[in-house]
């Protein structure tokens, strides 16, 4: 990468605000929803395996999305995609507690899926390129923007159950506070990305399945991903049935996790340049491995605390890592690349949640639905050995 240059500093910090503030309004919404995962079961009378179904809707979403989300990009531009797409995702979750029929949980999360989809390739190719301007790793400040606003979005949660207020007016004032949010960054966005560049073959295509130079990135991502969105959705649920905690203690979990997630990547972008990318990649897995085990092997309020923190940090730059690699991909737009190793990556964000759901309602466990977190993180420790800088 450049240096970048002095005199522009001012004008990028800005940038880098409102990037960082975009990511912070899709962390904050995914945390309001996720910390109310029982009360939305109870609301619509949905088991675990039929909220399964409905986490496989957000993921056809957001799959179906993200192939197309270069060409989108590049015929919209960034930065309109961007601003849309966020206000669409805080709709969606607004309209969540509106409502009280089963049918209607689905196309609400199939939208929420889409919006999540474009809005990610948008935001994320918008910090490769400051990330560019600046000369230097800093990707994984923006993804602490993320986890930052999980862990405001969990403790919200946490006070409006122990308060007692209306779950409509919880996600309603989430969907506010992020349309807010929105309105400020927009003015400020980076307004250099290279919206229209495409891969050196000149393929102009609207759909962009991954190609190979994706994959190993887009199945580290996958892994990464499968188990933090299932620690995400689940945490809350397994704090209360397998852990035993009370009920406005359901959240903390969650927001331990975020907690950890974003001191992570806030140290994660002077670690990358002092440590590089590889031992990063192996000694978080290992660490997140050994984070869940805790969780599973000796399931009480705290152990379940203690463990999603370990996760959480072992997790937290894995994929800043992956998103800032895939930025770099050579004959590949940022947009183009970045939407191939989504298009795997986010298969696990809600694959995961879908199959631990699938597996509780199985075996009458949410404990052993918990176990194929373990398993994927095992996955992962062995596929990050491969990635070399």
């Amino acid at each position: 990468m450049p240096n970048v240059d002095s005199t522009a500093l001012p004008s990028l910090r800005t940038h880098r605000l409102a990037v960082l503030l975009l990511f912070a309004v899709n962390g904050f919404l995914y945390a309001s929803w996720a910390a109310r995962v029982p009360a939305l079961q109870e609301q619509y009378g949905v088991g675990d395996a039929q909220f399964g179904f409905v986490l496989i809707c957000a993921s056809g979403g957001a799959f179906l999305s993200m192939p197309f989300a270069a060409y989108v990009n590049g015929r919209f531009g960034v930065i309109p995609v961007t601003v849309t797409t966020a206000i669409a995702y805080s709709v969606a979750v607004a309209l969540m507690p509106w409502f009280g029929t089963a049918a209607l949980i689905y196309p609400i999360f199939f939208l929420m899926g889409i919006s999540f989809g474009l809005l990610d390739v948008a935001m994320n190719a918008q910090a490769v390129e400051v990330e560019r301007a600046y000369g230097k790793a800093i990707m994984s400040s923006f993804h602490a923007g993320f986890s930052g606003a999980m862990i405001g979005g969990a403790l919200i949660g946490s006070a409006v159950i122990w308060l007692g207020l209306p779950f409509t007016w919880h996600l309603g004032l989430a969907a506010v506070i992020a349309v807010a949010m929105t309105a400020w960054a927009t003015p400020r966005l980076y307004p250099h990305v290279s919206e229209g560049a495409e891969d050196a073959s000149g393929d102009e295509s609207a759909f962009r399945l991954p190609v190979p130079a994706t994959y190993l990135l887009g199945f580290v991502g996958l892994c990464a991903m499968m188990s933090e969105a299932s620690i995400s959705d689940w945490t809350a649920k397994y704090m209360l049935e397998v852990a035993g905690s009370a009920r406005y203690m359901a959240p903390w979990s969650l927001a331990a996790f975020s907690i950890m997630m974003t001191v992570g990547r806030s140290v994660g972008d002077d670690f990358r340049n002092r440590y590089g990318d590889p031992l990063l990649l192996r000694g978080g897995a290992i660490l997140a491995f050994l984070g869940m085990a805790v969780t599973i092997a000796y399931p009480s309020p705290w152990s379940t605390i203690l463990g999603a923190a370990l996760v959480g940090s072992g997790l937290s730059i894995a994929v800043p890592i992956v998103f800032s690699l895939s930025g770099r991909i050579p004959g590949l737009s940022a947009s183009a690349a970045l939407a191939m190793v989504t298009t795997i990556s986010y298969l696990g964000l809600f694959m995961g949640p879908a199959i631990i759901g699938f597996l509780a309602e199985a075996f009458g466990s949410l404990r052993i639905g918990y176990t194929f977190i373990l398993g994927m993180l095992g996955v992962l420790v062995v596929a990050v050995w491969r990635v070399r800088e």
